[in-house]
């Protein structure tokens, strides 16, 4: 069975970081109701209108999730299930702040009482070099992380045809790569203009280091190795059938791949689960509560 399945999620979300991370709980089985504005909903739908009408970033994010549509801020209207057991509300603070926070705990402990901190190295490792996209010689993009040093010792003999450099004080070692990673870098582009992307990755794949091309989005499309491995499906939603990939991981029963819903698709009968009646439903609606 899905692993979450029974689960059941209300989530207060818009956006991207948090939509994302439910729909992996809606992927493994769970039930996600999403809470979104009466009216407009979670303001991602308005990004662009990308896919059929629909915007790109709310299509990824939020397929096999219901929608119920309710203003919290609404005095009939959040804590409505605590509100039913103690007749009082709730007030909800979620800190945007304390949240990032959490995801900067790395870098926070690399510069623990006062040390260095990594520097800011867009798709580049901050510590670990070589590590990151390079060009080459046709105009395209790779990717590749030497992590040890058997695989320098591979880079500098089999990738740039450059034994002596394996031996090169200047890069002995992670610490000094990293440390001198403008010099080193300047040697991998040269060496890699004279070279296609394919061959470079090549030469990658036989010296055993982790590697891949950067796609356009076109390409990424039409990859080869999704097609091959059948990670395509179609999902519903108010524009009509979509093209969608599995989420990553594999098991027997697979993920749920439902509808993207339209906005308050099912308000009503969500509602009426929590034993909400037809006259306090309409009641809600008049208020544009929901």
């Amino acid at each position: 069975m899905q692993p979450l399945k029974g689960l059941t999620v209300v989530t207060l979300e818009h956006a991207i970081a948090a939509p994302f991370a439910t729909r992996q709980l809606a992927d493994l089985g769970a039930r996600v109701i999403k809470i979104e504005r009466p009216g407009v909903g979670d303001f991602a739908r308005g990004y662009d209108a990308r896919v059929r009408g629909l915007a790109s970033h709310f299509v990824w994010a939020n397929r096999s999730k219901e929608s119920l549509t309710l203003d919290v801020k609404h005095p009939e209207a959040a804590a409505l299930l605590q509100r039913g057991q103690t007749h009082r509300g709730q007030h909800i603070e979620i800190s945007m702040l304390e949240a990032l926070g959490e995801w900067m705990s790395y870098p926070m402990y690399y510069a623990f009482e006062g040390a260095e901190p990594p520097p800011r190295t867009g798709a580049s490792h901050a510590t670990i070099y070589p590590y990151g996209p390079f060009p080459t010689g046709d105009g395209k993009t790779v990717m590749l992380g030497l992590q040890n040093e058997r695989e320098w010792e591979a880079f500098c003999t089999q990738v740039l045809r450059q034994p002596a450099l394996a031996k090169d004080p200047r890069f002995a070692g992670n610490a000094r790569r990293s440390a001198e990673r403008t010099a080193l870098r300047a040697l991998i582009v040269e060496a890699f203009s004279a070279l296609s992307a394919a061959e470079v990755l090549a030469r990658l794949d036989e010296a055993q280091i982790a590697n891949a091309q950067v796609n356009t989005m076109h390409e990424l499309w039409q990859h080869p190795q999704l097609a091959a491995r059948g990670r395509w499906r179609q999902v519903d939603s108010p524009a009509g059938p979509l093209p969608a990939l599995l989420p990553p991981g594999t098991w027997d029963e697979g993920p749920r791949m439902d509808p993207v819903p339209a906005l308050g698709e099912h308000t009503e009968a969500i509602l009426r689960e929590l034993g909400v009646s037809a006259a306090a439903i309409g009641e809600l609606r008049s208020a544009e509560a929901i």
